[in-house]
């Protein structure tokens, strides 16, 4: 791609950045935390520009809402996922530990060390 193929596909992307990310984040922010849509939002516009020649001609604004789909789900699977972690660790917690026997230290050990460690 020549550089003014590269400015040109730029220039494109930023009027769809432009033209689109109030609706995506709204649909984001819809349906998860302000921080996480926010992120989302970012994931969405950098896999754009990663595949933005494969974004189809006309249909761009309906290939960010799906990407945004999809990042959305994959991200409720992981927070799931950390959730679900988090509750295993608190039913650990509340289960009674056995105590650790106490370590004893060998009187004298120290002369069983090698001449030249011992002072």
């Amino acid at each position: 791609m020549s550089r003014a193929g590269t400015i040109d596909d730029g220039e494109r992307f930023e009027q769809l950045f432009r033209d689109t990310r109030v609706d995506v984040l709204a649909y984001l922010t819809r349906r998860t935390a302000p921080a996480d849509a926010a992120d989302l939002l970012a994931e969405v516009y950098l896999i754009a520009w990663r595949r933005r020649s494969d974004l189809p001609e006309g249909r761009e604004r309906l290939w960010l809402f799906g990407a945004a789909r999809r990042l959305l789900a994959q991200h409720r699977r992981q927070q799931a996922g950390v959730e679900n972690l988090h509750r295993e660790l608190a039913d650990h917690d509340d289960e009674p530990r056995a105590k650790a026997p106490l370590r004893r230290s060998r009187p004298g050990w120290w002369t069983s060390c090698v001449p030249r460690w011992r002072r």
